[in-house]
């Protein structure tokens, strides 16, 4: 999200080429603030900048004045349009201590491009930040707000960022990275709703390196029953809204009922709520299959494996590696590796010490003929960010969990679909690990089918209505409307424990869901 300030002779360039880079036209489509932080106190070497939006954290950084110089020049995007409210903070520091402080807030203009100058002015070096809704300018403090009708039209043009050097010339930022400009975890807020957001890609200054490690990780005992209540509180707002049913404008598609209610902070987790209420039809059998899966999963089976490249090991890396294959097994150190890719059934070998010394085997149907290189649940554009890992699930990617079924596994299939893990402090694991994302209403049918519930039963009929009444998104979160029909439900599946392990290689084997004849 935050680039560092180009070279002047590529600004030169960029200036005569901007309509490959960026569009020398603003897009009346984007929603956006070009952000300019600068500042004529000569001592400072970083920068501190932070970013709300609608009171929401988009961006922490700081960033290194002696790699990447002032000014610094950012975007920031409102992907819903909206004319949300946004702050931004800037702390200058020198030898890791604050020297100065300033403070801007705007909101967007919709479909505008805009620019908003934040300046770290001498004139307000070692004092006191100011308080409330002040920043200090010119050695006084004042009002933070900056009315967005008065800020530049961002149009291709390099901006000027209002600060003269001492020889005169003046400080000219070049147009903001594009290719930094797409984080599709900066929305925009809701009036009065701060919305549970996972996090924003770092401010995008690159790749941050490779520490060299290939990480493997296992995701076991999936938290399927949530209770009546706990859905409210896991997962993550997908649609950018705080669905209320008792008002208006707060649901991207039609329902068949009103808007189905969001968790807290517009959590959209709507199919936990559709599963607690099957303890009318069937009281114990969501109990019994996550107990089930969760059983399957420990002695090896079924078991997604995540492998984790190119992180640096920092809290902050804007590019890493990541792809999920469903375990053929995992075998105990002590068991011997298979033979010619072929896993044998043998009860008598120990199971997982889940100690980190097990060798995960996956099945080689993850990937396309075959090619570790070719996962079908792959993302090679994830990123860390607060020590959090965000990866792209591919739509509609086959992701499977054990099952009580003919085929041994139910396969959920998404759309808009993440993987959002806290990494533990040693960096072998997460502390907090789930899979988000809209579940079409025909791929949950499947999958119901893949566990047991089938057309013929005849609680299928009344569960299938709970399900119709709780579709609450549409599969593609770019086809919304409110004459649009929602076709597909809101999940939330949290892992409760994850495990490092090592990776054994692939092995022949394809899942087949089968559960209903």
């Amino acid at each position: 999200m935050v680039t560092g300030r180009l070279d002047r002779r590529v600004i030169l360039a960029c200036a005569l080429a901007c309509a490959a880079l960026w569009g020398c036209e603003s897009d009346p489509a984007r929603t956006e603030l070009v952000v300019i932080v600068d500042s004529d106190v000569p001592e400072l070497d970083h920068v501190e900048i932070h970013v709300d939006v609608q009171g929401q954290s988009v961006v922490r950084e700081t960033v290194d004045l002696r790699a990447s110089p002032l000014p610094i020049t950012f975007g920031v995007i409102s992907t819903s349009g909206r004319d949300r409210l946004v702050r931004v903070e800037a702390i200058g520091l020198d030898g890791g201590s604050p020297r100065v402080h300033a403070v801007r807030r705007t909101r967007f203009v919709p479909g505008e491009s805009r620019v908003l100058v934040v300046v770290l002015e001498a004139a307000c070096a070692d004092r006191a930040p100011c308080d409330g809704n002040l920043t200090c300018r010119a050695g006084e403090c004042t009002d933070d707000f900056v009315d967005p009708s008065e800020l530049p039209r961002y149009d291709g043009e390099l901006p000027d960022s209002g600060i003269t050097r001492v020889d005169g010339s003046v400080l000219d930022a070049g147009p903001p990275d594009a290719g930094c400009m797409d984080d599709a975890g900066v929305v925009g807020r809701p009036e009065g709703c701060v919305l549970d957001r996972w996090p924003a890609r770092p401010v995008c200054r690159g790749d941050t390196g490779d520490d060299g490690v290939v990480r493997y990780v296992a995701l076991l005992d999936p938290l399927m029953d949530q209770g009546s209540d706990a859905w409210r509180m896991l997962g993550h707002d997908l649609d950018g809204l705080c669905t209320d049913p008792l008002m208006n404008d707060t649901a991207e598609c039609r329902t068949t009922t009103g808007p189905v209610l969001d968790g807290l902070g517009g959590i959209d987790n709507a199919t936990s709520r559709v599963l607690a209420g099957t303890r009318i039809l069937w009281p114990t059998w969501l109990a019994e299959a996550q107990a089930f899966a969760r059983e399957r999963m420990r002695e090896g089976d079924v078991v997604p494996v995540m492998r984790i490249r190119g992180w640096s090991g920092e809290p902050d890396d804007a590019r890493v590696e990541v792809w999920v294959a469903g375990s053929v097994d995992v075998l105990h150190e002590d068991t011997p590796a298979p033979d010619g890719g072929v896993l044998e059934d043998d009860p008598s070998r120990p199971d997982p010490a889940w100690d980190g010394t097990d060798r995960a085997y996956v099945a080689d149907g993850y990937f396309s003929v075959g090619d570790i290189g070719m996962p079908l649940i792959g993302d090679d554009d994830a990123y860390v960010a607060g020590g959090t890992l965000v990866a792209r699930i591919p739509d509609r990617a086959p992701f499977d969990v054990a099952a009580r079924s003919t085929g041994g596994v139910a396969r959920m299939v998404l759309t808009d679909a993440r993987f959002v893990g806290a990494i533990a402090a040693d960096g072998t694991r997460f502390d907090r690990a789930m899979v988000i994302g809209r579940w079409g209403r025909n791929d949950l049918l499947g999958y119901l089918e893949d566990v047991g519930i089938c057309p013929s039963d005849p609680d299928f009929a009344p569960l299938r209505v709970s399900i119709e009444q709780a579709l609450d998104l549409r599969s593609d979160p770019s086809s919304t409307g409110p004459d649009l029909a929602c076709d597909a439900i809101s999940i939330a599946l949290p892992f409760e424990a994850t495990v490092p392990v090592q990776f054994g290689g692939l092995v022949r084997g394809e899942f087949s869901p089968t559960g209903c004849p």
